[in-house]
């Protein structure tokens, strides 16, 4: 009888970790939309039947925060500011609107209220922020220390990572800032294909670009000597990329 309580001891508490590890949404939407609401996060896709505009998710994070996503089985549908999951309990309202974008009907969703939510209030911080110093004569030098400030408290946050790919698209800050973000970010604990969307348009002269300067590349010979590049100046080539494992790519290296 006592390993058996002791056994539900147990349940109990490993039960509760999971709960207060993960997210509890609970949130109210402000639109007139009646059934299933749908939540994507971290390659997951969740739903919840709305009962008086009411909804309820319930997850773990494997990453906190993470990007989420609401949207609508029938309906085309994206967030009109990006929005982060944490593993903590919030509260939101949302509310949604359908635009056309050229011949597409897309609902957008638009976070009116959210409560228990980090990112949500740096988001907001810095929105006021360039709000606040956007015509400053020192405008880039102060944004560059406020993301400067919002990556180091948290380098292995994915909104570390949308922040500063949106800096690179916006071209607020000259390349060196950027290159000075990038180097405080953990690439470790980011998306793959995001680091290198960044590393491409931080750091341009790593990558080949449609007619660009080919960089140079040193690669080993049969001979075991050592092919470089700029022993071809001034002369044209083809590089020509096979797969080694093909069979056809392998008769044709023997020629």
């Amino acid at each position: 009888m006592k390993s058996i309580f002791s056994l539900f001891i147990l349940i109990s508490v490993i039960s509760c970790s999971n709960v207060e590890d993960g997210f509890v949404l609970e949130g109210e939407l402000k639109s007139n939309y009646s059934g299933y609401l749908y939540l994507e996060y971290e390659e997951k896709i969740d739903s919840c039947l709305l009962k008086d505009n009411k909804f309820l998710f319930k997850g773990i994070l494997s990453k906190s925060p993470s990007p989420g996503n609401f949207s609508l089985k029938t309906k085309t549908s994206a967030m009109e500011k990006d929005f982060y999951l944490e593993n903590s309990k919030m509260k939101i309202e949302l509310s949604l609107k359908e635009k056309k974008i050229k011949e597409f009907d897309v609902v957008f969703f638009k976070i009116e209220k959210l409560t228990g939510n980090k990112t949500f209030l740096i988001q907001k911080d810095l929105d006021k922020f360039v709000e606040l110093h956007h015509s400053d004569k020192d405008f880039s030098e102060k944004l560059h220390q406020k993301a400067l400030k919002i990556i180091t408290a948290d380098p292995q946050s994915k909104y570390s990572t949308s922040l500063l790919l949106d800096l690179s698209l916006q071209e607020k800050l000259s390349k060196e800032k950027l290159k000075e973000l990038f180097l405080k970010i953990d690439k470790r604990s980011q998306d793959s294909q995001t680091i290198q969307i960044l590393e491409s348009r931080i750091f341009p002269e790593k990558f080949a670009q449609i007619d660009g300067i080919v960089p140079e590349f040193e690669l080993p010979q049969r001979d075991n000597s050592k092919f470089n590049l700029s022993s071809l100046d001034g002369k044209y080539y083809l590089i020509d990329f096979w797969l080694a494992g093909a069979l056809l790519a392998g008769k044709k290296f023997q020629t």
